[in-house]
């Protein structure tokens, strides 16, 4: 059994436990040395596994939440996209058919559409990419490696 912690506490004392014989027997052991020389304070025992599952549950779900939104945007942004094709399959509807009627075959007639589209999409996507690779790059530079106590590590 080890005691680990700061050298000033804060009422707790910080325990590694070996597993053998077996956590029960560490802990009457511990409890019995605790109660030994501080009768008047009660034996609470907590772990850190149990501990840290309390502190991260509101993570884990906002990481559901944020998971459960960005599917659901994905599927809207792909909405949109069915009906920009359907728009412009729609309005060249007569392009579409005098080509097939001077011979075009469903490859070309499907590579006209789809350069336009394509393009598009393209540039829709080349606009936001620089966008998140700047602002990590900017943020970064920020971060130093100082200590706590000399005032934190983001200035």
């Amino acid at each position: 059994m080890m005691i680990v912690g700061p050298a000033f506490g804060y009422g707790v004392i910080n325990f590694r436990i070996s597993e053998h014989p077996s956590y029960g027997e560490n802990l009457k052991k511990a409890e019995k040395i605790f109660t030994q020389y501080n009768p008047e304070y009660p034996f609470n025992v907590r772990f850190y596994d149990k501990e840290y599952v309390v502190k991260f549950a509101g993570e884990q779900q906002v990481g559901t939440l944020v998971g459960l939104f960005a599917a659901l945007t994905i599927f809207i942004s792909c909405l949109g996209l069915f009906g920009l094709a359907a728009y412009m399959a729609e309005s060249r509807i007569k392009e579409i058919g005098i080509r097939k009627v001077l011979g075009a075959s469903v490859t070309d007639i499907t590579g006209l559409l789809s350069k336009e589209f394509l393009r598009l999409v393209g540039i829709s996507l080349s606009l936001p990419h620089p966008l998140p690779g700047w602002s990590c790059t900017a943020g970064w530079p920020a971060i130093s490696t100082g200590s706590p106590s000399s005032g934190g590590y983001l200035h």
